[in-house]
């Protein structure tokens, strides 16, 4: 995978396995907190659980929490686009995806919920997370590990280019 910048500073990811595409059209799906309530917790947690803050609480469910919800749907609607620009070779066997300069909060943002997501659902421990082993595909929960590390380091080029700190033009990261 080739990590670039076009002229017009779109963040073009280039020479991209399809595997690895198809890990990126999962961020929807992975993201999406729905039937697990830790999960949904860790997205949309309540600020506090004191006694006495009921209206308090009251108030973060009915003003904050939908503008959250939104605000995560529209980052969501940045990346889906994004990935249904996602361009093949003609044998399918090299993938290339261009982001929005306009679109990088929505990224990290999105990235970040499937993250979470995932860690939620999967119960990965500090030392799973951690863990400097060799990943496998033994299972379902092998592969989402897979897929945190693989959004982290999306996160991390996507933090990097917002940075300035991605080459320009035809320099390869």
């Amino acid at each position: 995978m080739e990590v670039t910048l076009s002229e017009d500073g779109v963040l073009i990811f280039d020479h991209l396995d399809p595997f690895l595409a198809e890990i990126l059209r999962q961020i929807p799906q992975a993201a999406d907190p729905e039937g697990d309530e830790r999960a949904l917790h860790r997205l949309l947690p309540t600020p506090t659980h004191a006694d006495g803050e009921e209206e308090f609480i009251d108030d973060w469910n009915e003003f904050v929490r939908p503008e959250l919800k939104q605000l995560f749907g529209d980052a969501m609607d940045d990346v889906v686009e994004d990935l249904s620009r996602i361009e093949y070779n003609e044998e399918r066997t090299i993938a290339r995806l261009t982001i929005d300069p306009d679109h990088a909060e929505s990224w990290l943002n999105a990235t970040n919920q499937a993250r979470v997501v995932l860690c939620e659902r999967h119960r990965f421990t500090e030392k799973e997370l951690e863990s400097d082993l060799a990943l496998s595909f033994e299972s379902r929960r092998d592969l989402a590990l897979v897929q945190m590390n693989f959004y982290a380091m999306i996160q991390e080029i996507v933090l990097r280019w917002t940075m300035g700190e991605l080459p320009d033009d035809d320099e390869a990261l």
